[in-house]
């Protein structure tokens, strides 16, 4: 049995339109300009925002000793991409300088995630990058 596909013309402008709309969302960043020279050092280009995270919720039980005051004590809690290098996401301070423990649920603001070129060299070379997105 012989089939036919008929996609006829509303078919066939329906995906022009879906393939111009996926061209037209390609954009790009220039990172290191059109073929810089880059001369025996390292050349970082700007930063460019890429996306971001949220962390996930969760309480934390704090509990602490007596205090001499409410800034004795500081706990920040912190994220990390890699394992070594850390940021503050969220800290907490002690409300009263009495021992005891409490629950503390934090807010935390979203993370912007960057992005940057690096260019390293060792003598004088002409080089250029741009981010395709």
């Amino acid at each position: 049995m012989k089939r036919k596909y008929w996609f006829g013309l509303a078919g066939a402008l329906a995906l022009g339109v879906v393939v111009l709309a996926i061209v037209a969302r390609a954009d790009s960043y220039t990172f290191l300009g059109s073929l810089a020279t880059v001369d025996n050092t390292t050349e970082n280009s700007p930063a460019l925002a890429v996306g971001g995270f949220s962390l996930p919720r969760g309480v934390f039980l704090i509990s602490h000793g007596t205090l001499t005051e409410t800034n004795a004590l500081r706990i920040n809690i912190q994220v990390s991409l890699d394992g070594s290098n850390f940021i503050t996401a969220a800290t907490w301070w002690p409300a009263r300088t009495n021992a005891g423990s409490v629950n503390f649920s934090p807010n935390y603001a979203a993370q912007t995630i960057w992005l940057r070129a690096q260019a390293v060299t060792t003598n004088a070379v002409q080089v250029g990058a741009n981010y395709l997105y």
